[in-house]
């Protein structure tokens, strides 16, 4: 799914700088589809760019939701493919952490 994201952002005129997976094999053979050389395993390996690239798009299997508090604790917006996470109850935990 991360492709087809990731190709109508650069579509669009979005500047694709990383590709974050937790499997280095995946993420490598994404960003070379899209000319990228920056792998992560991570958000927060990217945490520290400028503010124009402070935006993701998170694509994780559900069991791995942690990339959406990761992504809110270095301050990157997030956009997220539904299932947001499990249950109701975590949802609105997420939402409520991300307030803050």
């Amino acid at each position: 799914m991360g492709y087809w994201h990731a190709r109508a952002a650069q579509y669009l005129g979005a500047e694709l700088v990383a590709v974050v997976d937790p499997d280095p094999k995946r993420a490598t053979a994404l960003a070379r589809k899209f000319g990228l050389v920056a792998t992560a395993a991570d958000a927060s390996e990217h945490s520290a760019e400028g503010s124009h690239r402070r935006r993701a798009h998170l694509f994780a299997r559900l069991f791995s939701r942690f990339s959406h508090m990761r992504a809110i604790e270095c301050g990157i917006n997030a956009l997220v493919e539904k299932p947001l996470v499990e249950s109701l109850e975590k949802t609105r935990r997420l939402v409520e952490d991300a307030g803050r």
